[in-house]
């Protein structure tokens, strides 16, 4: 072929490119026009028509981000540490293209970088922008091959929607696979308090840096009842323990073969948690130390927090840890994520749970709570849920002290059996009702001052959608 057809074959790549790189960009966009003509927001609808018109659309676009991309994956903490995380960043001056809806297959990613290109479908940002993107723990294999993040930020490893990964090692064993491929060119950031986490590392020849949560006054010297890793991952025998955070988190070793905690680079040291409110900790940087006070709830919280602290700081941004401390400690809840709303002169706290780690840590903080309380349960079985809903049977919800329950979404009739085997204590226990508004309405007249809306992904958005509707929360476009 002489080089005159190969110039007009290059040509005619690349103008069917920037061609459907037009046409995605233009149908995605008026598929947002639609949506809000119909009172809909759609946080993942715009990427997936933009992906079934151009593939590589989504990857293309990474790729022109100037400073690269800043990935979080990992069972529970995704939303909250990504958020934390581009909170820290943005207030630095610096410009954050991030799913803040918590969208986080591959569509919705696209969706959240659609509105930074222009009408040719070019990305259009300061020459300064990051990408921070939470992504789901499978989707992560539909990138990681084909492009080469900043850094990714692993949260944890539990046990959750086996019917869509399996078990712990099965996600393992792909991410341990993935970052092999990466050949060493990304820099990891991962919870070393972890096992699966810690050995998936193990593998890693790139640069590590491990991140971890000391609580010694806090908590056990073993792996509680419900943990869902208390083995070795190298060699299946048990690990021991000098201390636990929560589940199987925690400073581990194993006699076995010798596998242990590695060091940590940045350490978080919990000083206190007020319930479900707020949380202390001081966090160490090497040589350097600050004390955060921060306005979420939870021991998992901090772990978040430290997370999002360890990234920033290792970022190669210039981000001081005096900013880190100043960000942490004036943030928000996220969406869906300890958000509080006023309602008929109560407080009415909105908590995501979605597996049995995270429901159990919950439940804790509100076994913690000096009065009996108000609680609304929603348990649903859509896909991204987990059609299974069995993981509730390993949720101690007789640790609660309840005044009232209310129980709804599309399992309701499974969570209200689950709540009756586990002898929840309550004056008025268990009005049920598949339809959220009513079962709302009857959980408020119940309710004293404070009532706590539990509830699984697809049914908190549920729920968020028909409080958008009722004018006690608006719509999350951030």
């Amino acid at each position: 072929m002489s080089q005159v057809n190969v110039i007009i074959f290059d040509f005619w790549g690349r103008g069917i490119e920037k061609m459907r790189e037009f046409v995605a960009c233009l149908i995605a966009r008026l598929a947002v026009w639609v949506l809000h003509l119909c009172g809909r927001r759609g946080t993942a609808f715009p990427g997936r028509i933009a992906e079934m018109l151009h593939s590589n659309y989504l990857i293309d676009l990474l790729n022109q981000i100037p400073l690269g991309v800043l990935l979080v994956s990992g069972t529970n903490g995704k939303t909250t540490t990504s958020h934390l995380l581009a909170e820290i960043i943005g207030r630095s001056g610096i410009e954050v293209i991030h799913n803040a809806s918590g969208s986080n297959l591959t569509r919705g990613i696209l969706s959240s970088v659609l509105p930074h290109c222009d009408w040719r479908g070019k990305l259009v940002v300061d020459s300064g922008a990051i990408g921070v993107f939470e992504i789901d723990e499978a989707a992560l294999g539909q990138l990681l091959p084909a492009m080469t993040p900043r850094a990714l930020i692993l949260t944890n490893l539990f046990r959750d929607q086996l019917d869509r990964y399996g078990e712990l090692d099965s996600i393992a064993r792909l991410w341990r696979s993935l970052l092999m491929q990466t050949e060493g060119a990304t820099r990891l950031i991962f919870n070393a308090d972890d096992p699966s986490l810690a050995f998936v590392a193990t593998g890693y020849s790139g640069e590590k840096i491990p991140f971890g949560v000391t609580s010694h006054n806090l908590n056990a010297a073993e792996p509680d009842q419900w943990s869902d890793s208390s083995l070795c991952p190298r060699c299946s025998n048990p690990l021991q323990y000098s201390y636990c955070s929560y589940s199987h988190l925690g400073d581990f070793v194993c006699r076995g073969c010798g596998f242990a905690h590695p060091e940590s680079s940045c350490i978080g040291a919990v000083k206190e948690i007020q319930g479900l409110t707020s949380s202390r900790f001081s966090m160490t940087f090497g040589p350097e130390s600050i004390e955060v006070n921060l306005p979420l709830p939870g021991l998992f919280n901090i772990y978040n927090g430290v997370a999002a602290s360890c990234a920033a700081y290792v970022s190669g941004l210039g981000i001081q840890p005096q900013r880190i401390m100043d960000v942490l400690s004036k943030t928000s809840s996220v969406f869906g994520r300890g958000e509080a709303f006023h309602i008929d002169g109560k407080v009415m706290t909105l908590l995501l749970i979605k597996n049995p780690t995270g429901a159990n840590e919950v439940i804790r903080g509100l076994a913690g709570l000096e009065t009996p309380t108000d609680v609304m349960v929603l348990l649903n079985d859509g896909v991204a849920d987990g059609q299974d809903v069995s993981w509730v049977w390993d949720v101690e919800f007789s640790m609660l002290n309840l005044r009232s329950i209310t129980v709804s979404g599309s399992r309701c009739a499974d969570m209200a059996l689950r709540l009756k085997y586990a002898e929840c204590n309550a004056d008025d226990l268990s009005y049920v009702h598949k339809d959220v508004r009513n079962a709302l309405e009857n959980a408020l007249c119940r309710a004293r001052e404070h009532l706590y809306v539990l509830a699984t992904y697809t049914a908190m958005l549920e729920f968020r959608q028909e409080l958008v509707s009722m004018g006690i929360a608006r719509e999350y476009r951030k």
